[in-house]
């Protein structure tokens, strides 16, 4: 679906974490404690046939022949779009595991985004494939664990989850 010289792109990404809880002396407070990061990488192409153009053939009629507008026009220039992002973290629980709390921040930019804009009906085309610039996501979630009762007969686990995120256009392609 895209040119041949862009056919083929790479997208790697990696990630780790480390439980720094293991490494410290055991407590009454702290029961667990872990780190986390990670970056990444990934492609997409386009829709399928979106570097070719059709081409309508004329329609008789008696004597009147017509052609209407051909529907797409191809684009033989079109490149993967690519998302590029990163996130760091820390999940840290409390009291015996009573009480919790997981923490995320989040940056996902996302490059040669593919789109099809609707075209002016004057060019003989509706619509075409382009590379139209980028999108940038920065946010983060946190959620809240507790267990208020936990015997041998009940367990009652809860759950506070906030989430933000702020989305906003990165660079255009001309």
């Amino acid at each position: 679906t895209l040119p041949i010289e862009n056919r083929s792109y790479f997208y790697p990404s990696v990630s780790g974490s480390l439980v720094f809880s293991e490494l410290i002396p055991h407590n009454d407070i702290l029961t667990f404690g872990k780190l986390r990061g990670s970056w990444a990488q990934v492609g997409k192409d386009a829709n399928a046939y979106a570097t070719l153009t059709y081409v309508n053939s004329p329609i008789t009629i008696g004597s009147y022949t017509g052609i209407g507008n051909q529907y797409t026009s191809g684009n033989p220039n079109l490149k993967p779009e690519i998302q590029t992002s990163w996130e760091v973290g820390g999940e840290f629980r409390f009291l015996d595991n009573r009480i919790g709390l997981d923490y995320t921040y989040y940056h996902s930019q996302t490059t040669n985004q593919i789109a099809q804009p609707r075209l002016s009906n004057a060019g003989g085309y509706i619509f075409t494939s382009i590379n139209s610039g980028s999108v940038i996501n920065d946010g983060m979630e946190i959620a809240i664990t507790g267990k208020p009762v936990s015997t041998k007969d009940l367990r009652w686990d809860v759950m506070l989850n906030f989430s933000y995120n702020k989305g906003r256009l990165g660079d255009f392609l001309p």
